[in-house]
């Protein structure tokens, strides 16, 4: 099954737009004049022919970034353009001036070099303290690789590793900058900076004429460029819209942090979610100011790509002897995607030629999940290939649920659905999507929980999901990744279907635990008109749990043979059923205590209730859980029994919220068990 994934977004207007502004000639000189100094030259043009043949155009060409000035990024050609002027400035050197005369002024008087970065302009920034003679400091975000921080200090930077994103790095640079009487050197305006910036950007503009001579006369009829903050593309746009000619610029982001998307489609500057990406120098969630206005007016088309289609790209280009990161590769990811019909939008034809800008060499990076299908199947299996094994079970404690919830909010993106990041606890977040209905109906949830038990002692591959005579094996296959999967699938069908009522899905963590995630989704006042939970039920309706079973009576005595401890603790889990509470049960049990007191020499005891959740019941015949029998029965093409189950579920906790909800799920084996299966 194809996806229904997020679409191409046009702007029609920006055809005739021109930006005021550029360059002169005379400043373009200075640039040129000062790269000069650097080693390398130029870098080269690739031909594309067999991508071209693939979109019935005429020719595609590469910029290949990966060696520029003996770095393998871009970012050299504005952070250096950058770091000159702003030193030039606060020391009072001629715009003229060589690296030799800047050295020697600095040594005068040392300058510190300040940024933040996601690696490459870090080190642009560090690679020009270096050869300026002094010190740098690089913030970065918390989950940036060992690998990328490594070269930083390498460069002989001082790395500061910040505990949230880059945004966050950024503002604890500027802060350590202003402390301390740097210079900050940074790709991204606020308040009154904004003169570094613009410079950084007319410093990339040298590849854009670098291209126009390597071109030799031939006009690009699409250029395609990467966005994170936005100064590339920004000066894209200044290049390209800023002389009488009818290049369009197309930009691209990863699906997980689209931050020029939304803004254009919102009309505004928006700050976006943003998860984890390889493209990990596009993961951005805010547009420099200074850029966003050239943006939303000099941005012909704006998409997004996946991961996994960023990475299939870098493998591509690999196998042309082409060195591309995840960033860099993504211009041809954005290409490859095009349907017919976006070819035919953006006016393309057999004479027309296109650019991509790679802007990085290739690295390391995690090899990511297919985030295409919607098929409920091939989706179990990606999310049973994610060990999200409960951080708070087993003696080895697992993951937990961040890289499956990142995977989740991928998959959403991918699709346009609305996704919220739910993470009170950190490290233990949830995943809400939302299918938003015409309004005037009622709102649907699919809850269900995102971590499973330990993969340790699992007979096979706990994380191979493997399909064998007709069954589909891996820990959480049954409990409950397939229903995850299913709610998932059944979210990306409601696109489109024009309901009156919102449908969501909230993936929950900590539910073998303690049901934290469903707790947290509450607080964050998500709430629906009827949910589903979807653990595994062998496709039968649990309407009330748990089942009335009597439960522990009595602890017993411990015998002990060699040792004797002077204090013994005792866990026990007591299942209420409709009708209990917290304090009956705490009768219950204390009274058999105090019976033991009195009867048993020396026997004395502190009793604790450690945590509570309530039974859950739904009589058959409720509104909802009959429109949901009715409903459940036509695609079983049987009748759905009802009936009452042993186990607690997150459904307790949504019945506290008065909201009806029933358990329906697949059938399966080896819950929690050597070897799981669906």
């Amino acid at each position: 099954m194809a996806s229904s994934r997020r679409a191409m977004q046009l702007n029609p207007a920006a055809a005739t737009w021109h930006a005021d502004g550029s360059m002169s000639v005379d400043d373009e000189r200075l640039v040129d004049k000062f790269h000069g100094q650097f080693p390398g030259g130029c870098t080269r043009l690739v031909r594309l022919d067999h991508v071209a043949r693939e979109l019935g155009i005429k020719a595609v060409y590469l910029k290949d970034e990966s060696t520029r000035f003996g770095l393998p990024s871009f970012k050299i050609l504005g952070a250096s353009w950058g770091t000159f002027r702003a030193i030039a400035q606060k020391l009072d050197l001629p715009l003229d001036a060589d690296l030799t005369a800047v050295r020697g002024a600095l040594a005068r008087l040392p300058v510190p070099l300040y940024a933040a970065s996601e690696g490459n302009h870090g080190r642009a920034v560090a690679r020009m303290a270096s050869i300026l003679a002094v010190p740098a400091e690089i913030h970065v975000p918390s989950d940036m690789p060992p690998e990328t921080i490594k070269r930083l200090k390498e460069e002989g930077a001082v790395v500061v590793v910040n505990a949230g994103t880059y945004d966050d790095a950024m503002g604890a640079a500027r802060e350590a900058c202003a402390a301390r009487g740097g210079v900050l050197v940074q790709d991204f305006s606020f308040d009154d900076y904004d003169e570094v910036p613009q410079w950084i950007v007319d410093g990339y503009m040298a590849m854009l004429r670098e291209i126009d001579s390597q071109l030799n006369g031939t006009r690009a009829d699409l250029v395609i460029s990467p966005v994170g903050v936005g100064s590339l593309a920004q000066a894209v746009v200044s290049h390209y819209k800023g002389k009488a000619c009818k290049t369009a610029v197309m930009a691209v982001e990863p699906d997980t942090a689209a931050c020029l998307y939304k803004s254009l489609r919102a009309n505004r500057s928006v700050r976006v979610q943003t998860y984890s990406t390889i493209m990990a120098g596009l993961d951005c969630a805010t547009l420099s100011p200074v850029a966003w206005p050239l943006l939303k007016s000099g941005v012909d088309a704006s998409l997004t790509v996946s991961d996994y289609e960023a990475h299939e790209a870098s493998q591509h280009l690999k196998s042309l002897d082409i060195s591309a990161g995840p960033c860099g590769a993504s211009p041809l990811a954005a290409l490859r995607r095009l349907t017919q019909a976006d070819v035919a939008a953006l006016g393309l034809g057999q004479d027309s030629v296109v650019v991509l800008l790679c802007t990085e060499g290739a690295r390391s990076y995690r090899t990511p999940v297919d985030v295409s299908s919607d098929d409920a199947v091939s989706l179990t299996q990606a999310l049973v290939s994610i060990d999200s094994s409960s951080p708070a079970l087993g003696s080895v404690p697992g993951p937990g649920e961040a890289e499956i919830a990142r995977y989740i909010g991928s998959w959403l993106e991918h699709r346009d659905i609305e996704t919220h990041w739910i993470e009170s606890d950190k490290g233990r977040p949830s995943i809400v999507g939302v299918v938003r209905g015409l309004g005037g109906g009622k709102d649907l949830m699919f809850n269900g929980h995102i971590d499973t038990v330990a993969t340790l002692g699992y007979g096979d591959d706990p994380l191979g999901g493997e399909i064998k005579d007709g069954k589909l094996y891996g820990r959480g296959a049954h409990d409950m990744k397939c229903g995850i999967a299913t709610a998932m699938s059944a979210l990306a069908a409601s696109k489109g279907r024009a309901l009156r009522g919102d449908v969501v899905v909230a993936g929950v963590a900590g539910e073998e635990a303690s049901g934290i995630g469903t707790e947290q989704v509450l607080e964050a006042c998500w709430r629906a008109d009827g949910a589903v939970v979807s653990e595994p039920t062998g496709e039968d309706m649990i309407h009330a749990a748990p089942q009335g079973i009597h439960a522990i009576t009595r602890a017993g005595y411990f015998l002990v043979e060699s040792s004797y401890p002077a204090l013994c603790t005792v866990v026990v889990e007591r299942r209420t059923v409709a009708g209990e509470s917290v304090d009956s049960v705490r009768r219950e049990v204390r009274d058999f205590l105090d019976s033991l007191t009195e009867s048993v020499e020396d026997f004395r005891y502190d009793l604790r209730v450690t945590g509570a959740g309530a039974p859950f019941n739904i009589e058959p015949g409720h509104p909802f859980a009959a429109l949901v029998g009715e409903v459940t029965s036509k695609v079983l093409g049987r009748r759905t029994e009802f009936r009452k189950g042993p186990y607690w579920t997150d459904c307790a906790l949504l019945a506290g919220k008065e909201i009806p909800v029933l358990v329906w799920g697949p059938a399966g084996e080896g819950l929690h068990a050597k070897e799981e299966a669906l």
